[in-house]
């Protein structure tokens, strides 16, 4: 089940935006209704140019293969980008922050500060999001219910992050989303 009211997700962008997780917008109560939520932080990355390097470790090495493979259709999008014709096509990944695929990323990043291009760009390293639900309809603690609740986070992130690629004031280029800046 999706969102009520966009009120809700707009609260979660807003707080993002700020620097301000899910939490602090909900004690303050800003556009957030007493329906009850599943936080999840994510992190996002945009595929980019590059190769793995051949120093990455067969484990993490894996791990990111699988990354660069595996794109879900919601994550394959289209972007207007500032200064530029027409939009750019970019593959992003999303996953929660505490998965293996979120480390394996981050790490490689974090290794790899100056390779140019890069094969992932990373566009948001902990994006706090929340899905509302109905309590009378639907269980959380359920691992399927959890995962399409999840699932939703992942693709409201993919377009809180779309639109935010499309705002000039943050310089966003072709040129750092294919990492080659």
């Amino acid at each position: 089940r999706k969102p009520k009211k966009k009120e809700q997700w707009a609260a979660a962008a807003a707080a993002a935006a700020r620097g301000e997780d899910w939490a602090r917008a909900e004690e303050e109560n800003v556009g957030v209704s007493d329906s009850p939520h599943m936080p999840v932080t994510l992190l996002v990355a945009a595929l980019g140019e590059g190769e793995i390097e051949a120093d990455t470790p067969c484990k993490s090495r894996e791990v990111l293969e699988q990354v660069m493979k595996k794109v879900c259709k919601e994550q394959n999008t289209r972007v207007n980008v500032r200064g530029q014709q027409g939009s750019v096509d970019v593959k992003m990944r999303v996953f929660a922050t505490s998965s293996v695929e979120a480390r394996a990323v981050r790490e490689y990043v974090r290794l790899h500060p100056d390779q140019a291009p890069c094969p992932f760009v990373l566009l948001a390293r902990e994006l706090p999001m929340a899905v509302t639900y109905e309590a009378s309809a639907l269980d959380p603690s359920n691992a399927l219910t959890a995962d399409r609740l999840r699932k939703q986070a992942k693709t409201r992130a993919v377009r809180v992050i779309r639109e935010a690629i499309g705002t000039p004031a943050l310089g966003v280029t072709r040129a750092i989303l294919r990492a080659r800046e």
